[in-house]
C-alpha cells in the first residue's frame, strides 16, 4: 500500500483556504486505499469538523502543539520546543511521499520545520501566498534554494507566486506546477439561474474574505462606497468572514452614510447558498494568490469584480466575465464599480461567460487528476 504524509504548516488560524487542497487529497487518497497520515497544528476551536472528516475517511491524524495557543511567553517557548520534537519524531518513519502545504511561502525556513530537510526522502512543497517585498537574508535564500531544488515538485496556487518567489529568492523555482484549488461547494453542470432582486429590492453584492484590511482591503471598499451617488442606488454589500479587523470595520460602517447597505455577516459555512442569492462577487484586494471565492463564484455563474492581484486577471476578463479595478484605491474602486453598475443589465450574461471560463480551466475529475501526479512521484 502506498503511503503519503500531508503536513500543514498553517498555524495563524484554525482553518483557511490554503488547507483545502491537501485536505481534499488526503480524504480522496484514504478512500482509495492509500495509507494517509495528516499532521497539522491543533486549535481549541474551529478545526474538529475537519479532523473528524479525515479520521472518518481513514486518515491517521497528528496534531502539533501550537505555540499560538500559549498562555504566556514561557508557555509559548515550551510549546515551540515540543513542536520541534513532534515534527522530528513524525519523520522517523518512511513515507512514499511527503506533501508540505504552507499557508504562505517560507514556513519551511522557520522552526519547527527549518532543520527537517535531511529527514525527507521524496517530498512536495506547496505555496499558497507571496510577499514581493519580503527581504530574505543570504542564508535564508540559500536554505530556500536547497529546499526547492530538493523537492520533487513545487506547487503554487497561482503563477504569480512563482514570479514573486523569483524576485524574493533571486532564482527560478524548479519543478513548477500551478495548482487549481478545490471547490468547497458542488460543481455545477450548467450555469446556476440568476436571482431576482432581493426582498429589499436591491442587488446583492458579496465579499468572502478574512477581515484583514492590510490584505483584503475591506476598509478601502467601504470608503469608496461612502458617497451620495451610492446612497441613492439599490444595492447591498454582505461581507462574510472573521478576523482581527472586525471592530475597525464596524466603526467604518457605522460612520458611513451607506451604513444601512453594508452588513458584516461573520463566517459562513454555506457558501453555495450565499452565492445563489448574490448578483456580483467582489474581491478587490491588496494581497491574494488565486482566491477560492472567485473560482467558486464563477462555478455558480456569478460575475466578479477583482483587483490586479495574483492570478485573478488570468481568470477575469474586464467587461467579459467581470471587471478589474486599476488599483486598490478609493477612486479606482469607485470607478470600477461605476463601470459595473452601468452594465448591470449584462451581469447575468457575464455570469454565464464566467461559468464557461471556469469549466475550461478547472481540472476534472479533480482529485483523480492530482492523484495521478502524486502517484507518478511515488514510483
Amino acid at each position: 500500500m502506498q503511503s503519503i504524509l500531508f503536513i500543514s504548516t498553517m498555524k495563524g488560524d484554525p482553518w483557511g483556504g490554503s488547507e483545502e487542497f491537501w485536505f481534499s487529497m488526503a480524504v480522496w487518497m484514504a478512500k482509495n486505499n492509500y495509507q494517509v497520515h495528516c499532521a497539522l497544528y491543533g486549535w481549541p476551536l474551529g478545526k474538529q469538523e475537519k479532523i473528524d472528516a479525515l479520521k472518518n475517511a481513514g486518515c491517521r491524524v497528528t496534531l502539533f502543539t501550537n505555540a499560538n495557543c500559549a498562555h504566556n511567553i514561557f508557555d509559548k517557548l515550551n510549546r515551540k520546543r515540543i513542536a520541534q520534537k513532534e515534527v522530528i519524531q513524525l519523520l522517523q518513519q518512511p513515507y512514499g511521499l511527503v506533501c508540505i502545504s504552507q499557508g504562505g511561502f517560507e514556513e519551511i525556513l522557520h522552526p519547527p520545520f527549518r532543520k527537517i530537510l535531511p529527514l525527507l526522502r521524496k517530498f512536495i512543497l506547496v505555496f499558497h501566498n507571496y510577499n514581493e517585498n519580503r527581504l530574505l537574508s543570504i542564508r535564508r535564500k540559500q536554505r530556500f534554494s536547497k529546499w526547492t531544488h530538493a523537492a520533487a515538485l513545487n506547487i503554487s496556487d497561482a503563477a504569480k507566486i512563482f514570479a514573486a518567489l523569483k524576485k524574493v529568492a533571486g532564482f527560478d523555482i524548479p519543478h513548477q506546477l500551478v495548482l487549481k484549488n478545490p471547490l468547497t461547494i458542488p460543481m455545477q453542470d450548467a450555469p446556476y439561474h440568476y436571482p431576482s432582486l432581493n426582498k429589499n429590492g436591491n442587488y446583492c453584492w458579496v465579499m468572502m474574505a478574512q477581515l484583514d484590511t492590510k490584505r483584503k482591503a475591506q476598509d478601502v471598499l467601504i470608503k469608496a462606497l461612502s458617497n451620495e451617488k451610492w446612497k441613492q442606488r439599490n444595492w447591498e454589500l454582505f461581507l462574510y468572514g472573521a478576523g482581527a479587523d472586525k471592530n475597525l470595520l464596524v466603526q467604518l460602517i457605522e460612520a458611513s452614510p451607506v451604513k444601512n447597505k453594508i452588513h458584516l455577516m461573520g463566517h459562513t459555512k454555506d457558501v453555495e447558498k450565499v452565492l445563489k442569492q448574490s448578483h456580483l462577487l467582489l474581491q478587490i484586494t491588496h494581497i491574494d494568490a488565486m482566491p477560492l471565492s472567485v473560482t467558486e463564484a464563477m462555478n455558480m455563474a456569478r460575475p466578479c469584480v477583482v483587483s490586479q492581484t495574483g492570478d485573478m486577471p488570468l481568470w477575469i476578463k474586464d467587461g467579459s466575465n467581470g471587471f478589474i479595478a486599476a488599483a486598490v484605491t478609493e477612486n479606482d474602486i469607485d470607478a470600477v464599480l461605476e463601470k459595473a453598475w452601468t452594465q448591470k443589465d449584462k451581469w447575468e450574461q457575464m455570469g454565464t461567460v464566467a461559468f464557461n471560463t471556469f469549466r475550461e480551466k478547472y481540472p476534472q475529475p479533480y482529485e483523480a487528476f492530482y492523484e495521478n501526479i502524486f502517484l507518478s512521484l511515488m514510483k
